[in-house]
């Protein structure tokens, strides 16, 4: 492992990003002219469609950088002999015996002096799980940390000459603990100058998403700069969850594992505080703040198909964040919007929304069915509970905002009685489009309440 390919090796990662951040802080306002750029894909395939592997630019192999599964043979004595060679380095270098480690080396590209100062702070320095690749090359994993720093990961190739002398030929630094389930696996790494997130199966990896680990001399990558972490599969393993941490935002992310495709991406979604799956993997579901980075209150999104079926931003009010949790007794995910503190010091009360899984059927209109402006047609639905009151809303989402996609809503909840049908007039001002929906919420109490969508439908002329 040499420090020279790990420019920083042993400082915090965190206290390294955020110092660098601090410099930047004047920056904030251009944060929100960029939001927009965070919805970009950043998952990678080459044009034949086949998997991008990661390679190290010090290699010449094409496979740099990917982990081979090697002999691991560690009956044979000159594998263990080769191992105690390696082991030897990383116990000179945590002793402090810095002279012998160096002697060790089989290039001299840096000085004694500058040596000492990669190395001279380590409090332990432990490889791991070692791989033959062959030709007395091997792949392992290294515990290393300085005094008074957090300890990282490493993940070292290293070639062991005939005169026992130690070359490095790629380093890799993982930036967070990689979660395993089924048959994958998934992991954030820095190479190079690059940080990436990989799912790996068997010898295969994947890049995901990827950005820059440090800005460069004019800030100019400022919205390149990013890190991963929160990682967790659904349920069933088709798809990762994960949280894209940048300057001042975080997104949260789902990237499906077959399709090899990001297909969803949220501003200010944080996954394990504010974004999850239903363990039936029907439903994703997250909330933000109204920080920097804040987004609607409160949204669920079907699965495969990702359709944004509930949103809590007519509900947003003057609230300042929110929370949301699936509950598995309820069957409901639950929002709760917290208020700013009064001038008194006190919190505003919570305001607590309920979205049950259990779901409201929208009978007509029927999937592209064509509803003419100016005429009048039956909403027809199936009511939970006809004591219920109801609230109707038609939505285009052909809309590029939230803000613009309702076109039309009752006037107050419980207005229309829920008896399952009410004649809607296609008023002159509603233009044509072909992608028009209603959505009906019907509210049991003030905590819990049941939506239904109904099919997307035409508006046409005259």
């Amino acid at each position: 492992m040499e420090k020279h390919k790990i420019p920083g090796l042993g400082a915090s990662n965190s206290g390294r990003f955020l110092k660098r951040c601090l410099y930047l802080f004047s920056f904030f306002i251009l944060m929100f002219s960029v939001a927009a750029l965070l919805s970009c894909r950043y998952s990678i395939t080459n044009e034949g469609g086949t998997d991008l592997r990661l390679q190290d630019k010090n290699e010449k192999n094409n496979d740099a950088g990917i982990v081979q599964e090697g002999k691991n043979d560690e009956g044979d004595d000159s594998y263990g002999l080769k191992i105690d060679i390696i082991e030897r380095y990383y116990e000179l270098l945590s002793s402090g015996d810095l002279a012998k480690a160096y002697a060790m080396r089989a290039e001299q590209d840096v000085s004694f002096e500058e040596f000492v100062k990669w190395y001279g702070e380590v409090e332990y320095a432990e490889p791991y799980d070692f791989q033959d690749l062959g030709g007395d090359t091997f792949y392992f994993f290294v515990r290393y940390k300085d005094e008074g720093e957090d300890e990282n990961k490493y993940g070292v190739k290293m070639v062991i000459s005939e005169n026992d002398k130690l070359s490095t030929i790629f380093v890799e630094e993982f930036m967070a603990e990689n979660v395993i389930s089924g048959e994958y696996e998934t992991f954030s790494v820095k190479r190079g100058e690059g940080i990436y997130l990989i799912v790996k199966r068997d010898k295969e990896e994947v890049i995901v998403d990827k950005g820059d680990y440090e800005f460069n001399e004019d800030h100019s990558n400022l919205v390149e700069i990013k890190r991963f972490s929160r990682f967790e599969f659904s349920p069933k393993n088709d798809f990762l969850l994960y949280t894209m941490t940048g300057y001042e935002w975080n997104v949260g992310k789902v990237y499906d594992i077959k399709g090899k495709k990001e297909v969803l991406s949220i501003v200010g979604a944080v996954l394990g505080e504010n974004f999850g799956v239903t363990p039936d993997e029907k439903y994703i579901y997250a909330c933000t703040s109204a920080g920097f980075s804040g987004g609607n209150p409160g949204e669920v999104y079907s699965v495969p198909d990702f359709k944004r079926v509930f949103e809590a931003a007519q509900s947003w009010g003057g609230y300042m964040d929110s929370e949301c949790e699936y509950n598995q007794e309820e069957d409901a995910i639950i929002f709760t919007l917290n208020g700013p503190c009064r001038e008194d010091g006190t919190n505003s009360p919570e305001k607590i929304i309920k979205y049950s899984l259990k779901k409201l059927e929208i009978v007509s209109p029927a999937k592209d069915s064509e509803w003419v402006i100016g005429k009048s047609y039956e909403l027809q639905w199936t009511p939970i509970k006809s004591t219920n009151l109801i609230d109707i809303a038609l939505y285009d989402n052909s809309a590029e905002s939230v803000a613009t996609r309702l076109v039309w809503q009752t006037t107050a909840v419980g207005e229309v009685p829920n008896t399952g049908s009410y004649i809607f007039k296609v008023s002159d001002w509603i233009n044509p489009g072909d992608k028009y929906q209603f959505h009906i919420t019907e509210y049991e109490n003030d905590y819990t309440s049941y939506s239904g969508n109904s099919e997307e439908f035409f508006i046409t002329e005259k």
